[in-house]
C-alpha cells in the first residue's frame, strides 16, 4: 500500500483547507479522479519557501532520486516505508528537505487471502478528503529538463485496516500539517508523525467492483459498494503489498 487512490474533492475546498495556491492552469484542468495510479501526475501540497505559503503542484508518482541515472527507477519507488525513510538513500534527502502532503478522497486495497483478490475502498468516515504524508524530489535530465516526483509514505496497519492488509498510508491530521511541511523540523520528534492512525473509526471501508483492477478504468461507479457472493475473506493466506512497500 498505497497503489491506487481517488481525489474527487474540488480544488476550491482543497485550497481553503490546505491554505495553498492552486495555479490557474491546474484549476482549469481539474476533474474528479477515481483510479489514480503510479506513473501518473498527482497533486501534492508543498511549502513554497521562496515566496512563503503553500502551493499545489502536479508531481510524477514514483520518486526519482537526484542521483538516479534512469528516470524509470521511479516505478519502484512509489511508496516509502516509514520505518526506513530517514536512512534509506532513495528517500533520505527528500525526507530531510522536501516533505509534502498528498490530498486524497480515499484509497483502494486488495484482500488477497481468498481465491480471488477483492478490492476494498477506504475513505474518511467524517470528511470529504484526507492528507497522506509524502516526500518529493527533483531530478535533472542531461538535456536540462526537470522531473518533480513524489513517493507516498506507508506504515503498519491499524486495527481497522489490518484485517484487509498489513500496511496503510500515513494519514496526517490537520493539526500536524504545518509541522510536517516545516523542513526546518528534523528533530527525533518527527517519528510520531509516521505512525498508523490511532483512531480505528477514522476510515470507513466497503468492497468494490474488481473493475478498478484495470488501470484505464475511471468514474464514480468504481467506489460504489458491491455485494460479495460469498463470506468475506478474512482468514488464512499471506498478505502482500501491491507494489512491495
Amino acid at each position: 500500500m498505497c497503489g491506487r487512490y481517488t481525489l474527487s474533492a474540488g480544488h476550491e475546498a482543497l485550497a481553503r483547507a490546505f491554505l495553498a495556491e492552486f495555479a490557474g492552469e491546474l484549476q482549469m484542468s481539474w476533474k474528479p479522479r477515481y483510479n489514480i495510479s503510479p506513473g501518473t501526475g498527482i497533486v501534492a501540497i508543498l511549502e513554497d519557501r521562496d515566496k512563503g505559503g503553500r502551493r499545489a503542484e502536479v508531481l510524477h508518482w514514483g520518486l526519482v532520486p537526484s542521483w538516479a541515472r534512469d528516470v524509470n527507477i521511479g516505478y519502484k519507488l512509489i511508496n516509502a516505508r516509514a520505518e526506513t525513510i530517514s536512512s534509506k538513500p532513495s528517500y533520505r534527502d527528500a525526507f530531510r528537505y522536501r516533505r509534502c502532503l498528498v490530498p486524497a478522497s480515499g484509497f483502494y486495497e486488495w484482500d488477497r487471502r481468498g481465491p480471488v483478490s477483492q478490492p476494498y475502498y477506504f475513505h474518511p468516515a467524517k470528511a470529504d478528503f484526507m492528507a497522506m504524508a509524502a516526500v518529493w524530489e527533483h531530478w535533472l535530465h542531461p538535456s536540462g529538463s526537470e522531473i518533480l516526483s513524489v513517493a507516498l509514505i506507508t506504515t503498519s496497519a491499524n486495527k481497522a485496516m489490518e484485517r484487509i492488509h498489513h500496511r496503510m498510508p500515513v494519514i496526517l491530521p490537520q493539526s500536524s500539517w504545518t509541522d510536517w511541511l516545516d523542513t526546518g523540523n528534523v528533530k527525533p520528534s518527527m517519528g510520531p508523525f509516521l505512525k498508523a492512525a490511532n483512531a480505528d473509526d477514522l476510515l470507513d471501508l466497503h468492497p468494490v467492483s474488481r473493475e478498478v483492477n484495470k488501470g484505464s478504468a475511471e468514474g464514480a461507479e468504481l467506489i460504489q459498494p458491491v455485494k460479495l457472493d460469498g463470506p468475506e475473506s478474512a482468514n488464512g493466506g499471506r498478505q502482500m503489498d501491491l507494489f512491495g512497500e
